[in-house]
C-alpha cells in the first residue's frame, strides 16, 4: 500500500491523518505549507528550488542549500563553501566538479587526494552501490603500502607515511605489503609504465573520476508529468501534490514501474504537434524511459521538433517500417535550412547507431565562406553555387566518398581546404537527382524541404519482433528492450509473448468468457454422451421390430426359401459382380449350389414398412431371384 499523508490547515487547528505514522512525511508536508516561496504551486515550492554553488546547479535527487532534506536522497547532500561544492560519501569529503543531470553523472575527487599523494589518508572509501556506480571509463586501482623492500615491483614509490608502496589492478603483492587502499583512475592509466610517475598519478587524481547515479529517475519523471514534486522518505521516493483548495497536500510513495508496465507504456505510440504514431527513439516528458536522451521532442509550436547541438530538426512524416524506403520511414528535415545562408552554419551528424538512414539517402554538403571563386564548379553536375558570401559558397550533391565524384577530387580538396565552414545535411537521393539534372537554388531548397528518411536501428526491430518495446536506460546509457519477463539489453531477447498473454496481463475478461464457453461445450458433450445410448437403443428396437414384421409378412405371402447373409455372400462371391441398380437396392450376379444362375438384390432402403419391396418379391416369385433384406 502507498504511504499517504493528508494535511488540512485551518487558522485555529491543524488536523492530519497519518495511516503509516510517517513523521518524516509529516515534516515534509509541514515544511511545504509553513515556509514562503515564490513557486507557481504555493506550498510545494521548496523542492522546486535548485541547489546553486559556483558553476554547479542541481535538483532532484540532490538536496542542500535552499533544497531541504526531504527533497533529495539522504546520501546526496551538497554543501557549498567558498563557491566550492562538496559531497560526503562514507565519511569522506569529495569535491564535486560537475553534475550532468541529463546523463545522471557526477565528476568527483577525494579532497585528501587533491594535494600531495603522500599526505593522503590511507583509507579505502566505498561508494554505496545503491546510489553510485563507477563509470565504465574509470577503474579502481589498489595502492599497497608498507611493502617489503627486498622484493621488486612493477611500479613502486616511497612516501614517509606509506613507506614503499606499489599500485596494481590486482592483489599481486598483497602478501608482501602490510596494508592497501583503492583509488579511482581512468582506464587508460597503466601504473607499470615509466611515464606513470608519482607526479602523473597526482595530476590524474586531481581531475577526479566519474560516477553514475543509479537512482531510478522514472518515478520522479512520472511525478513531474502530473505536476507533482519529487522527494524522499528516507530511501523511498515520494511524489507530493496539492489535493484540496485549502492547500491539503498528499504525498505518495513512488514505486518504479515493472518491466512489463514499461513494455506496455513504451509499446504505445504518442502524438506531438502535427504528427501522430511516434515512438522510439523519440520521447516527451513522462516517457523518458521510452526514448534516447538526444531525441526529446518539443510540441509547443504546432510541430514535432527536436534540438541536437542547438540545431533544430522537424519530423515531417511518420511511418515505421523495418525496411526503410521512400515513403516508408520517419522523414526529418533541418528546420533552419529554409535560410540557405545562416549566420553560423553548424554541422550536426545524427547518431546513426540510434537512427539509420534509408538506402537512398545522400549527404548534401554545403561549403561557406570560401577563399576562392572557382569556375570549375560549373564543369561538374554534382556541384553548384550556393549564393552566399558574395558568391563564395558552394554545394556538393553526393556523399564525398562517392565514386561519382572521382573526377572532381581536385575541386573537393580545394573546397575542403579553402572554405572556413562546411555542413553535411542528409537529403533524399531522388531529390538530389532532380537537382543534378536542373541545378538551381529552387531545386536545392526543394531537396532540403523534402527532408530525409530514417528509422530505428536493428536492435529495436529485433526487440519488437520478440514482443518487446524499445527503450533506453539512462543510468547505463544503453539501449534496452522492455519485455514481459524483464528488461533485456541488445545481447538477449524477450521470451516470446503471444497476444493472449497480453490479454491475461491486462486483466481482460476474455479469458473468463473462454472458460465459460469451454465449460458449456463440455456440458453439452457430456449430456450427448449420456443420451446417445438411449437414442441408440430406441432406434435399434424400432429397426428390429420393423425387420421382424417384414419377415413374417414375406413368409405368409409365398413359400420362399430363406438364405442367411453368409450364404448370400458365398452365392455372390462377396458381391463381386455388379449387374445393375434397381428399385430399393443393388443387383449382383450369383450362382446357387446346384449351378443355377441367380440375381441377388440387396435392399438398401430400410425406411417405410417395406410394402413396395414385398410386392416386388411377389411379382418375381416365378423367377429364380434371391432377395436379401
Amino acid at each position: 500500500l502507498s504511504a499517504q499523508v493528508t494535511l488540512f490547515i485551518d487558522p485555529k487547528q491543524i488536523m492530519y491523518y497519518l495511516p503509516t505514522s510517517c513523521l518524516v512525511l509529516f515534516f515534509l508536508v509541514s515544511l511545504f505549507h509553513s515556509l514562503p516561496c515564490a513557486s507557481s504551486k504555493p506550498g510545494l515550492g521548496w523542492c522546486e528550488a535548485l541547489f546553486q554553488c559556483g558553476n554547479i546547479t542541481a535538483g532532484f535527487p540532490f538536496w542542500g542549500g535552499n533544497r531541504l532534506k526531504p527533497c533529495g536522497h539522504p546520501l546526496l547532500e551538497l554543501r557549498c563553501i567558498k563557491n566550492i561544492t562538496s559531497l560526503s560519501i562514507s565519511n569522506h569529503e569529495y569535491n564535486v566538479f560537475h553534475i550532468d543531470q541529463t546523463s545522471n553523472t557526477v565528476q568527483l575527487a577525494r579532497k585528501d587526494l587533491l594535494g600531495s599523494f603522500c599526505s593522503a589518508t590511507s583509507i579505502t572509501t566505498t561508494l554505496p552501490p545503491e546510489v553510485f556506480q563507477l563509470s565504465p571509463t574509470y577503474k579502481s586501482l589498489n595502492v599497497l603500502y608498507h611493502c617489503d623492500p627486498k622484493l621488486s615491483y612493477r611500479s613502486s614509490y616511497t612516501c614517509p607515511a606509506l613507506g614503499l608502496f606499489s599500485m596494481s589492478q590486482s592483489h599481486d603483492y598483497h602478501n608482501s605489503c602490510q596494508n592497501s587502499f583503492t583509488v579511482n583512475v581512468p582506464t587508460s592509466f597503466v601504473p607499470n609504465e615509466r611515464e606513470s610517475s608519482l607526479t602523473h598519478l597526482e595530476s590524474v587524481l586531481r581531475v577526479g573520476f566519474e560516477v553514475k547515479l543509479v537512482i531510478d529517475k522514472i518515478p520522479c519523471q512520472e511525478c513531474s508529468s502530473s505536476r507533482g514534486i519529487c522527494g524522499f522518505n528516507i530511501t523511498s521516493q515520494i511524489c507530493c501534490n496539492v489535493t484540496s483548495p485549502s492547500g491539503g497536500v498528499t504525498c505518495v510513495t513512488q514505486h518504479p514501474p515493472s518491466a512489463n508496465e514499461l513494455r506496455i507504456r513504451c509499446g504505445e505510440s504518442f502524438s506531438c504537434g502535427n504528427q501522430g504514431g511516434i515512438s522510439y527513439p523519440f520521447w516527451i516528458p513522462g516517457r523518458e524511459a521510452c526514448g534516447h536522451p538526444d531525441f526529446k521532442l518539443e510540441c509547443s509550436g504546432g510541430f514535432a521538433e527536436l534540438n541536437i547541438d542547438s540545431v533544430k530538426f522537424r519530423i515531417l512524416d511518420v511511418s515505421y517500417s523495418k525496411y526503410i524506403t521512400r515513403g516508408r520511414g520517419i522523414r526529418l528535415g533541418r528546420a533552419y535550412i529554409g535560410d540557405l545562408c545562416p549566420l553560423k552554419p553548424i554541422n550536426v551528424p545524427l547518431i546513426e547507431s540510434v537512427l539509420q538512414f534509408a538506402v537512398d539517402t545522400e549527404l548534401l554538403t554545403l561549403y561557406y565562406d570560401c577563399q576562392f571563386h572557382s569556375s570549375a564548379i560549373s564543369a561538374t553536375s554534382y556541384a553548384g553555387e550556393l549564393g552566399c558570401d558574395g558568391g563564395r559558397s558552394y554545394y556538393v550533391t553526393r556523399n564525398l566518398s562517392s565514386p561519382l565524384l572521382d573526377e572532381s577530387r581536385g575541386l573537393l580538396n580545394k573546397l575542403r581546404g579553402m572554405c572556413k565552414r562546411n555542413v553535411s545535411v542528409p537529403a533524399s537521393g531522388p531529390a538530389l537527382d532532380t537537382l543534378k539534372r536542373s541545378p538551381n537554388l529552387n531545386n536545392l531548397k526543394t531537396a532540403l524541404e523534402q527532408g530525409f528518411e530514417v528509422g530505428p536501428n536493428q536492435d529495436c526491430w529485433i526487440c519488437l519482433d520478440y514482443g518487446g518495446a524499445c527503450g533506453y536506460n539512462q543510468t547505463s546509457s544503453e539501449f534496452v528492450c522492455y519485455c514481459n519477463d524483464g528488461i533485456h539489453n541488445r545481447s538477449s531477447h524477450c521470451r516470446y509473448r503471444s497476444s493472449f498473454d497480453d490479454l491475461v496481463e491486462t486483466g481482460t475478461i476474455v479469458i473468463i468468457l473462454i472458460l465459460i464457453a469451454a465449460c458449456s461445450l463440455a456440458g453439452v458433450i457430456a449430456l450427448l454422451v449420456l443420451l446417445c445410448p438411449c437414442f441408440g437403443v430406441q432406434i435399434f428396437r424400432k429397426r428390429k421390430t420393423s425387420d421382424e414384421r417384414r419377415q413374417k409378412k414375406l413368409k405368409a405371402l409365398i413359400p420362399l426359401k430363406h438364405y442367411t447373409y453368409a450364404q448370400v455372400k458365398k452365392i455372390t462371391k462377396s458381391f463381386a459382380e455388379l449387374v445393375g441398380r434397381g428399385g430399393f437396392g443393388i443387383v449382383y450376379k450369383g450362382t446357387l449350389s446346384d449351378g443355377r444362375m441367380v440375381a441377388v438384390k440387396v435392399l438398401k432402403d430400410s425406411k417405410g414398412n417395406g410394402e413396395d419391396f414385398i410386392n416386388e418379391v411377389v411379382g418375381n416369385k416365378t423367377n429364380s431371384v434371391v432377395t436379401e433384406s
